[in-house]
């Protein structure tokens, strides 16, 4: 695909824009092919996003929320290496942020994603390989609690706070 292609080339970015019935993110790659760590980062509007919009950052190699950004993501990438985001706009409600399955981060295993505003209750179904464990990240914003978690019967469930909002 044609918007696979490096941005620039101080460090090659690449952008994938994604699309589902129930929402659209970008899932950014930065490159580092040197011998050493590098600081790097992008400016949103170079992937096609609002420098004024709030996004959630979720790098998918290292599990690692990166909070809310807004115009800017800086961080460091290991030396030959590449660090993956999963830029998905920020809401102010419970919302899917990424997953350690599959590069696209929920193109792929997420069947639907929906919130009920009345109920407050935020649902997915999930495309699992067997019983391959899966984990999922959630961003809870201040003003929600998580209360609980379920899935189909003889599906295993743990939750893990990794982060104030996360």
């Amino acid at each position: 695909p044609v918007n696979l292609y490096p941005y620039y080339t101080e460090m090659p970015i690449w952008n994938l824009t994604v699309t589902r019935p129930f929402g659209a993110w970008n899932v950014v790659a930065l490159f580092n092919f040197g011998d050493s760590e590098r600081e790097t980062g992008l400016d949103l509007h170079e992937v096609g996003l609002s420098d004024a919009a709030p996004y959630t950052a979720f790098e998918f190699w290292t599990q690692k929320w990166m909070g809310v950004q807004k115009g800017r993501v800086s961080l460091t990438v290991p030396a030959r290496t590449v660090r993956l985001l999963s830029l998905w706009p920020a809401e102010s409600r419970p919302q899917f942020v990424g997953d350690d399955r599959h590069l696209t981060q929920g193109a792929v295993e997420l069947g639907a994603l929906a919130w009920d505003a009345t109920a407050k209750t935020l649902s997915a179904t999930v495309k699992a390989v067997g019983t391959f464990p899966l984990t999922l990240a959630f961003r809870v914003p201040k003003g929600f609690v998580l209360k609980s978690c379920k899935a189909a019967e003889g599906v295993q469930v743990e939750t893990a706070k990794k982060s104030e909002e996360i």
